[in-house]
């Protein structure tokens, strides 16, 4: 029996570059991929030509900073906790960074209500607090995301008033949806 041996590198063809360094597609197998590493799309080599078969600026697949809403958990919530405890969670659907907000207030001006953003049960943002007994918008800008983290709100006041939140949001200038998992 006579058998024929087709090397791998002539059936299917992988590399990744700039996409001017991309080689011409009458030279490589249909199915071949290239990724380009400047403009991070995906092209196949489809009937003898290049098709860009991920086309990442169209995805905006990255989060950028910006004032967009990409996800909220606006429900309000209160704290008698002496100490920091977690009250909201979104999870991150995409890796990037996020302008994030939220409302704090005592229940009594003139004492204090602590607030402050948390990563997979890590703080990661600054201490907020509020003396005024009204709402007061935080905001930070926070790097670092991966798909998957769970962004969260840790709220803690002093005795004997309340702390209290409200519109923990996410921001970015490409929104796309998150999933609330605590409201």
């Amino acid at each position: 029996m006579d058998t024929k041996v087709t090397p791998i590198s002539q059936l299917f063809y992988s590399g990744s570059g700039a996409a001017a360094s991309r080689p011409a597609a009458n030279t490589k197998p249909n199915g071949s991929i290239w990724y380009s590493t400047d403009t991070k799309d995906v092209d196949q080599v489809q009937s003898g030509s290049w098709v860009t078969i991920i086309d990442y600026s169209a995805i905006g697949y990255i989060a950028i900073i910006g004032d967009l809403l990409e996800t909220s958990a606006d429900t309000a919530r209160s704290s008698v906790d002496d100490t920091y405890t977690k009250y909201k969670e979104i999870k991150i659907a995409r890796p990037g960074v996020y302008r994030i907000k939220f409302d704090i207030k005592t229940s009594q001006a003139g004492t204090l209500a602590y607030g402050k953003i948390y990563k997979n049960g890590v703080a990661v943002g600054t201490e907020q607090t509020d003396t005024t007994g009204g709402y007061v918008t935080k905001s930070e800008d926070i790097s670092g995301w991966s798909a998957g983290d769970l962004c969260q709100l840790y709220l803690h006041r002093v005795a004997p008033r309340s702390s209290d939140i409200q519109n923990f949001r996410i921001y970015s200038d490409n929104p796309i949806i998150n999933a609330v998992i605590t409201d």
